[in-house]
């Protein structure tokens, strides 16, 4: 076997530089876990559990002290994902430096390389995206290969809009196995990575990124368009969509305020 891959999400796993969301809310209380666990059931959950590729481990990480509601919650997803892995942590910084290391050499696997896919617990990846994935390994260390293109959904508005990332959160990382270390995709934040090791770029869009109020950091980028075609995600819940009026009317609004933007640029340019 060449390889064994590890998609990694990250829960709640306490860290000191996360504290409020991007509204300057409190992170980690009895609302956000309620809305977090809701966003991960309806988006993260049901994408991995219906990837067409089912040769991987899903490993997401929570602090083990998280509340009886998610701890619940957790062995109701292990019954209902067959890749789903739970591990735990209690400080980001062992965990991103030397935990997820120290858990996959403990696995002892019979392969020359692992692959490491990073995804949010409130994102979801289109149905073929770990087949597009590995479809693209290579057996070299120090190797990204990055899905730059995806999709944004806004809860709160439902538009979609179409998205470029060049090296995206949803990027995956190559490494021989046999080094005393492992790094994993988090070695860095994923923009990090430009400089940092070989890319190879996949250009379909396979990821789907939701933009909620409870977002760190996130808001919505790139241009409205019209609904994704139903087959690239699975959803148990129906989320919300926008007619094709609204889409259009948005688009157009979208435009102008572009378009309105780029002269002001050229007229102070001009001056």
């Amino acid at each position: 076997m060449q390889f064994v891959h590890y998609v990694i999400t990250r829960f709640n796993i306490p860290a000191s530089g996360w504290q409020h969301d991007k509204n300057n809310k409190i992170v980690r209380d009895e609302a956000w876990y309620e809305k977090r666990i809701a966003l991960f059931e309806q988006f993260t959950l049901p994408s991995l559990i219906n990837q067409t590729c089912k040769n991987f481990v899903w490993l997401v990480y929570f602090d083990p002290k998280s509340p009886e509601m998610l701890k619940d919650k957790i062995k109701q997803w292990q019954n209902e994902c067959i890749t789903f892995r739970p591990c735990y942590s209690d400080d980001y910084d062992k965990w991103q430096f030397q935990e997820m290391s120290d858990y996959i050499k403990a696995e002892k696997v019979q392969s020359e390389y692992i692959i490491t896919t990073r995804i949010d617990n409130d994102d979801a990846f289109h149905n073929s995206a770990i087949k597009e994935i590995q479809n693209e390994f290579v057996p070299r260390d120090n190797v990204i290969i990055d899905l730059p293109n995806g999709y944004c959904y806004n809860t709160n508005t439902c538009f979609f809009s179409k998205n470029t990332i060049i090296s995206s959160p949803f990027v995956s990382y190559i490494e021989a196995y046999n080094k005393p270390h492992i790094d994993t995709v988090y070695r860095e934040g994923h923009p990090a990575w430009k400089d940092k090791a070989d890319f190879i770029s996949i250009k379909q869009r396979l990821w789907f990124q939701v933009i909620h109020d409870s977002n760190i950091a996130n808001s919505q980028h790139g241009m409205i368009c019209y609904n994704p075609e139903s087959e690239l995600f699975v959803y148990p819940r129906k989320i919300k969509m926008r007619t094709g009026f609204e889409i259009l009317m948005e688009q157009c609004r979208q435009r102008y305020y572009l378009l309105k933007h780029n002269i002001k640029l050229k007229l102070k340019q001009n001056t």
